[in-house]
């Protein structure tokens, strides 16, 4: 009688290999771009991406969701506050201003580790003394929606 032991580990392997190809079988998010608007700013995101408001305490609260696991959480309001210390060994980072905009954007060299973060606000919208701000973070990206979520961080800018 012939020793098949190795069967079952094998099988289980080339099971794991085929499942974790396909990026858990998710279908790719659209090429094609729209305009989502939350608050005074707006960003371009795939076609097929929805917006799902939350309820929030002070703020305006949700997230942007598409046909992948990727969720992009934001919080809009008074209350959101720039970056003041983040880690380089983990983050990129993009500080840029136009009028009166300031965009702050933390890329997270690891996406599988850490989320990817923004922080836009404008100063000419005061409130009590606040300027109005839009953070923005990542949650369940996978490594190759690096380029989607910078992409889409970018884009945001003050509505006309």
């Amino acid at each position: 009688m012939k020793n098949f032991s190795f069967v079952l580990p094998s099988v289980l392997m080339v099971a794991l290999l085929l499942s974790c190809s396909k990026e858990e079988g998710f279908e790719p998010d659209s090429n094609e771009l729209k305009s989502i608007k939350i608050g005074v700013f707006t960003l371009e995101v795939p076609e097929n991406f929805k917006l799902v408001e939350k309820n929030g305490i002070d703020s305006y609260v949700g997230y942007l969701v598409g046909n992948s696991p990727l969720e992009i959480h934001f919080d809009y309001g008074i209350y959101t506050m720039p970056f003041e210390d983040f880690d380089q060994d983990i983050y990129m980072y993009d500080y840029s201003t136009q009028g009166s905009v300031e965009r702050q954007i933390l890329i997270s060299k690891n996406l599988l580790k850490h989320s990817s973060r923004l922080h836009i606000r404008d100063t000419s919208h005061i409130v009590l003394n606040q300027p109005i701000s839009l953070s923005m973070r990542t949650e369940n990206a996978l490594g190759n929606q690096q380029e989607l979520v910078t992409s889409i961080f970018h884009s945001c800018e003050l509505s006309n």
